[in-house]
C-alpha cells in the first residue's frame, strides 16, 4: 500500500514539474494596454488547453507585470514559462477604461 502511494505521488509531482517547465510561445500584441498600461501577450491557439488550465481563464490574451522592457515591442515573439504572482499581489489600480485582460506571470522569458 505504501509503495503504491509513493508511486502515485512521484507521478503527480513529475506531471506538475513538467507542466511548470514547459515553454510557451507568445506574441506581444500591445505594448501598453489602455486600462493598466501593461504589455499584452497572446498565446498560440495550439496551447489553448494548457494555457487555460494553468491560468483558469478561457482566453489566450493576458496583460503581464513580469515582462522586461527589452522584450516589450509590438509583434515580438517570445518564449515564456508561466509562473505565479508574488504572494499577496493585488495589482495597482487601473483606469477601468478599454479592454480588460487577466494577469499572467512569467517565471522565465527568452527571445524566440
Amino acid at each position: 500500500m505504501k509503495r503504491s502511494f509513493f508511486i502515485i505521488l512521484v507521478i503527480l509531482v513529475s506531471c506538475k514539474k513538467n507542466e511548470q517547465e514547459k515553454w510557451f510561445e507568445a506574441k506581444i500584441i500591445n505594448t501598453s494596454d489602455l486600462n493598466c498600461g501593461k504589455p499584452v501577450v497572446k498565446f498560440l491557439e495550439k496551447d489553448s488547453i494548457e494555457i487555460c488550465s494553468m491560468t483558469r481563464f478561457n482566453t489566450l490574451s493576458y496583460k503581464t507585470y513580469s515582462l522586461e522592457d527589452k522584450y516589450n515591442y509590438l509583434n515580438n515573439i517570445i518564449l515564456v514559462k508561466i509562473g505565479t504572482s508574488p504572494e499577496g499581489w493585488t495589482g495597482p489600480p487601473c483606469t477601468t477604461t478599454g479592454t480588460f485582460f487577466f494577469d499572467v506571470w512569467f517565471s522565465e522569458v527568452r527571445q524566440k
